[in-house]
């Protein structure tokens, strides 16, 4: 195999596609998202190798090290009139929600309770943020295949979202999954999109001003493990639903060698689907990024059954 250095080398996601690896449920698990504008160049290890005091980096790295599942990534957008944008995505399945402030300066994230803020403490109220936010990987110095496919995502994004007081694109440092870039995250739903192209953009925001997923892009709905993402997937194929807030997880519980069963409530109707599958381990690995230093096997899941079950079902009463 070539080697990064000659011309032309392989790219990861080129490599991912001809693989045949599957785009559903790869999303890596993350339910909280600590995005703090940063307008100067990204490094290939963008917060540490940033200008932002040392006070506040400390503080926002150990607090996401602090959480289950959370990341403190960099953004960056056009420029503001005036002060530095900072959000806090919570990215939980029943009440999502993105919190919005503008900052004097950096050190001033040192002033928020973040205890309260990840709590709902109605005196943050306020900041919750009523827009979307459409976040796109294009940090070319982490991996090329981020620049040279997120960036005219992003700038389409841009473009077809229109000039607003906060804009709704931004460019991410790092979601995760290089190879399935062009990768881009919505939120405050935490859905994560890969493979994305110029093509897919007015799909994709048509889809979500309805309230839907974009389900050939759909990588998985970050705050649910790999296996609740593949089994919404399998539901979401079979059933045809695309509402975004259609089901809600209820559980999943192994069910044998690799096998698991995962259960989901209709909201509307309270119905109950549990999905059974298996995941296989394939043969084959795919490189993680460009630089082509470190290979990872190819998962795939498979559906085995879906059962429906109804609310709450009607008393059976003995004959006398």
């Amino acid at each position: 195999m070539p080697s990064p250095g000659s011309q032309p080398f392989p790219t990861c996601s080129a490599l991912s596609s001809a693989a045949g690896e599957d785009l559903w449920a790869t999303a890596t698990q993350t339910t909280v998202f600590f995005l703090l504008e940063y307008r100067q160049a990204w490094g290939k290890k963008a917060v540490p190798e940033s200008d932002l005091p040392s006070a506040v980096k400390t503080f926002l790295d150990d607090l996401a090290k602090s959480l289950p599942a959370a990341k403190f990534l960099l953004i960056k957008g056009p420029p503001p009139a005036a002060g530095l944008r900072f959000f806090v995505a919570v990215s939980d399945q029943a009440a999502p929600v993105v919190y919005e402030f503008t900052l004097p300066n950096y050190e001033a994230v040192l002033d928020l309770d973040f205890q309260a803020l990840l709590s709902g403490a109605s005196h943050y109220h306020g900041n919750r943020r009523q827009a979307p936010l459409y976040l796109v990987c294009t940090n070319g110095r982490r991996d090329a295949c981020c620049a040279r496919l997120g960036a005219p995502v992003y700038q389409a994004l841009q473009a077809a979202l229109g000039d607003q007081a906060v804009p709704l694109a931004w460019q991410v440092t790092h979601i995760g999954g290089h190879r399935f870039a062009a990768n881009v995250l919505v939120l405050p739903e935490g859905l994560l999109y890969g493979r994305m192209t110029l093509q897919d953009v007015p799909a994709l925001i048509h889809a979500h001003a309805q309230g839907h997923v974009l389900l050939e892009k759909l990588r998985g709905r970050s705050a649910c493990s790999l296996t609740a993402q593949a089994a919404e997937h399998f539901l979401r194929c079979q059933t045809g639903q695309l509402d975004a807030a259609a089901w809600r997880l209820l559980e999943q519980q192994p069910a044998g060698a690799q096998q698991w069963a995962v259960r989901f409530a209709h909201l509307e109707t309270g119905q109950e689907h549990i999905v059974m599958l298996a995941q296989n381990t394939q043969d084959q690995s795919v490189y993680e990024s460009c630089s082509l230093d470190k290979q990872t096997p190819v998962k795939h899941f498979r559906l085995i059954s879906i059962a429906t079950q109804s609310p709450n079902p009607p008393a059976v009463t003995a004959p006398s």
